[in-house]
């Protein structure tokens, strides 16, 4: 209980930083404003019912090359993030609704992440906003986060 506690107010943070939260800010300053919308929405039906969700794509370069994918699955009141961060090296995946997780993309499956790589993607995370580095919009290269970000929410589907 107490870990999951802790995994809410560390995502609170880290979708903070990238403008994704509740309520009517939403949109308003971060990876969530109109330039970093991606034209090709997140679309798939449940319930014989379509639905479709934006995505927001960015990028930044320190030391390399990161990119970021990230979507709302819930309402702009009830919001139900999802984002995966990728480099050349390593892809993590974090999810936050009622329930929060940080997970790492390696052999081709999603694996839970150790407490200490929790707290330093945090921490990276918060200082980027802090120095005040910006994302710049980005497009998923050759669909990889896309197809990442859909892999991910199968994944919460399962």
């Amino acid at each position: 209980m107490e870990a999951e506690r802790l995994n809410i107010e560390l995502l609170k943070r880290v979708f903070g930083n990238l403008g994704a939260v509740a309520g009517p800010n939403f949109g308003k300053f971060g990876i969530t404003t109109e330039e970093y919308i991606h034209d090709k929405p997140i679309k798939f039906e449940e319930s014989g019912r379509l639905h479709e969700y934006k995505i927001y794509v960015a990028e930044i370069s320190i030391q390399s090359l990161y990119k970021i994918i990230l979507t709302n699955l819930g309402s702009v009141e009830e919001p139900e993030f999802i984002a995966v961060l990728n480099n050349n090296d390593v892809t993590f995946g974090f999810s936050l609704s009622d329930s929060a997780s940080f997970v790492m993309y390696h052999e081709n499956k999603w694996t839970p992440i150790s407490l200490l790589h929790r707290l330093n993607l945090t921490a990276a995370i918060e200082m980027i906003t802090q120095e005040g580095i910006r994302w710049v919009p980005s497009s998923p290269s050759d669909d990889i986060m896309y197809n990442l970000l859909l892999s991910l929410l199968a994944q919460y589907e399962a």
